[in-house]
């Protein structure tokens, strides 16, 4: 039975991704969605099925050896904001410390956060 339901959950098809808005005031997650495209439409009795993940949206942050922000790196395609889980990797650790919005309130983040992944360095 779980096997079968394996394959019959298998995706097909490219993520049909949603475009994040970077406002302040939303929380929540990134919603994800993965559809099979137009031209892969099932035949006459196939099964076809879409699946939805919501994944939070967090913000890691590295500290330099002095405690300040040295670099940030999310998965939403926005800079850090309020809802994000937080966590904070300390210079010289490979450990990660959850940390809350507050901690960075007034932080000015600079650089282009539009890929999601990626590590944006900070400058003062």
């Amino acid at each position: 039975m779980a096997a079968e339901a394996a394959r019959g959950s298998a995706l097909t098809g490219t993520a049909a991704r949603q475009l994040p808005r970077c406002g302040f005031g939303s929380a929540g997650s990134s919603p994800i969605s993965t559809e099979a495209p137009q031209s892969e439409a099932p035949q006459s009795g196939a099964i076809s099925q879409s699946v939805t993940v919501t994944v939070p949206r967090t913000a890691i942050v590295h500290l330099g050896a002095d405690g300040r922000v040295v670099a940030v790196m999310t998965n939403t395609g926005c800079p850090p904001r309020p809802g994000d889980d937080i966590w904070v990797r300390r210079a010289g650790s490979n450990s990660l410390e959850p940390a809350s919005w507050a901690t960075f309130r007034s932080q000015r983040w600079t650089g282009d956060f539009s890929r999601p992944g990626v590590v944006v360095t900070q400058f003062d």
